[in-house]
């Protein structure tokens, strides 16, 4: 989890001009941060606010119907690790023009 949140932290310093930035990645740690310190007042708005990125992402999740969890898992870790990746490349790219 610590590895997620220093990715974040770094993309947030590092490139802020990008629109889509760490929208999922960021929900999905505030979320498991409110679950993990029991914070039930906010768990509910954060999950909320996580189904209306992921619906905005991928219209099969934007309504009430029943989908398939491996097919959602698979979209939700291909995100982030989609999203993580931005990252990874933009340290590369800015070690190779420092040196």
């Amino acid at each position: 989890m610590r590895n997620i949140k220093n990715a974040i932290l770094d993309y947030q310093h590092s490139s802020s001009s990008q629109p889509h930035g760490f929208k999922v990645t960021k929900s999905f740690v505030q979320i498991f941060q409110a679950l993990w310190n029991n914070s039930s007042n906010t768990t509910s708005k954060l999950s909320y606010d996580f189904k209306s990125i992921i619906g905005n992402l991928n219209r099969q999740y934007s309504g009430n119907e029943q989908n398939d969890a491996q097919e959602f898992l698979l979209f939700l870790i291909n995100t982030i690790h989609d999203e993580l990746n931005l990252v990874a490349n933009g340290r590369i790219r800015q070690q190779t023009k420092v040196n």
